[in-house]
């Protein structure tokens, strides 16, 4: 197990975004102060954003030089890093596309109530995907 700068960086990073997640769902639950929303979208804003400078600056390339000549047989040989490329791919596309209807609706009409049920299952695959990246990193699957 050899941990790297880079790959200490980045983990701490989707940490730091994923608990940032969590601290932005409890004011989604206080309702009836429009603040407590502003700050929901705010920080899962930020956490996207955290996991989409990772995402492109470090796990894309790091994914594309291990996977690149060997495509059909990394399905067998990294079954892990492929999960976690697609929860990734999912997380991060579920996220774009709810905080893009937040951003483009006024605050009073709370666009992102929109996909309210795709808030859960985005958490699930998040927390699925931060677990398989921890996972990979400290197991050196890459």
């Amino acid at each position: 197990m050899q941990l790297d700068l880079l790959g200490s960086t980045v983990t701490v990073a989707m940490v730091a975004g994923f608990v940032l997640l969590l601290i932005g769902v409890y004011p989604s639950k206080l309702r009836e102060n429009s603040l407590n929303l502003v700050k929901h979208g705010i920080f899962s804003t930020v956490a996207t954003a955290v996991a989409l400078v990772s995402a492109f600056a470090v796990m894309i390339p790091v994914f594309s030089k291990i996977v690149g000549t060997t495509l059909v047989a990394s399905f067998t040989q990294f079954p892990v890093m492929w999960l976690h490329a697609v929860f990734g791919a999912i997380t991060i596309g579920s996220a774009v596309v709810m905080i893009s209807i937040w951003v483009k609706a006024p605050i009073g009409e709370l666009g992102c109530a929109k996909t309210w049920r795709l808030m859960k299952p985005t958490l699930a695959f998040w927390a699925a995907t931060a677990v398989l990246g921890i996972f990979i990193y400290i197991y050196g699957l890459r």
